[in-house]
């Protein structure tokens, strides 16, 4: 786990560095501009960053974090003992904030929880874990129809639908119900993946292959050998990478950034989109040899709205599974059901 440190505090960000340098490797900046920069060029697991800083605030930080990596996490240091900037920083997507005068173990054992928590996201991965499926209305059991036939075989699938219809659930569905369901499902959002780091997450790196790459590591692909690779929001993959990714499915192989020896993966490949992405390819946004190459099968998931017989029972699982976390939730009333 890498950390950006920015502190103007030249002193404190010494400390800081030294005590955080024990466990993990860290950069530190007394300019945000500057490290900004370097953050646009390279990936940090955590970016810890004072609020009060001449140059540019801890929340302008926080936003240009966000936009350059959401996957990023990001730790305020907040001063003069209040607490109103810290919630705010809370409110805005910081993963947490702490008062001066710093405390570096304290600090250090947030950075131990992020490192837990990323842990755990990653192993998500692999854990093979089938999700429920409510089905009621015979649109959506159409899909499952189809989910269920696609899932014997090794076709590439095209999952469609607006957004929060459930593309990952089918996804997953499809995983689970085929022979690779004791391999791993890797589900990616492409667009939650910067550009410029699209190649090195995709197909992983080699040791030193760019600034920062202090060790080899797997990419998604390789990940998913054996297994499924799910990648929502397929559109949102940059033109240049879209050639480098078509080679990958011709060959099912590829190199790691800055590698010489070629890998194979045998993976099967879902894809998903919230876009019409044969209206992408007139508009010279998407290729049309990989549209064709991805849309072998192609599943069309019914929003909500279409699917009016799902909305009952779909009120009452989340009763069900809400009522155990606050007692107060008992069951809707006729009213409110048919007002929904």
């Amino acid at each position: 786990m890498k950390v950006l440190l920015i502190e103007d505090d030249q002193t404190l960000n010494k400390v800081l560095q030294k005590a955080i340098k024990k466990e993990y490797p860290i950069d530190g900046f007394t300019s945000p501009i500057k490290a900004l920069k370097i953050l646009e060029q390279n990936y940090y697991d955590v970016v810890v960053s004072d609020i009060q800083m001449p140059e540019m605030d801890g929340l302008t930080v926080l936003d240009r974090v966000k936009t350059v990596s959401s996957e990023t996490e990001v730790i305020l240091i907040t001063g003069y003992g209040t607490t109103e900037e810290g919630v705010e920083a809370i409110k805005r997507g910081a993963y947490d904030y702490i008062l001066k005068p710093v405390d570096a173990y304290h600090l250090c054992s947030k950075l131990r929880k992020i490192n837990e928590l990323k842990t755990l996201r990653q192993s998500r991965f692999t854990m093979n874990n089938e999700r429920p499926v409510i089905c009621e209305d015979p649109n959506m059991k159409f899909v499952m129809e189809l989910t269920e036939k696609v899932a014997q075989t090794l076709t590439t699938v095209m999952i469609l639908g607006e957004t929060g219809t459930g593309k990952e659930v089918i996804a997953n569905c499809i995983h689970m119900r085929s022979q690779r369901k004791n391999s791993p499902f890797i589900s990616i959002n492409c667009a939650n993946i910067q550009e410029n780091l699209f190649e090195s997450e995709l197909f992983g790196f080699e040791k030193g292959a760019f600034t920062g790459a202090d060790k080899s590591r797997k990419g998604y692909i390789e990940l998913a050998s054996e297994g499924t690779l799910f990648l929502d929001e397929i559109a949102e993959i940059p033109l240049n990478m879209q050639s480098k990714f078509l080679r990958f499915l011709e060959e099912r192989a590829f190199y790691r950034v800055g590698g010489e020896k070629k890998i194979t993966a045998d993976i099967r490949l879902i894809a998903a989109t919230n876009q019409p992405l044969n209206k992408n390819v007139k508009l010279g946004a998407f290729r049309e040899d990989l549209y064709y190459r991805l849309n072998v099968f192609e599943i069309d998931i019914p929003p909500l709205r279409q699917r009016p017989k799902d909305i009952e029972a779909l009120t009452h699982h989340f009763i069900e599974k809400f009522k155990r976390i606050n007692t107060r939730i008992k069951s809707i009333s006729e009213d409110a059901l048919t007002n929904l």
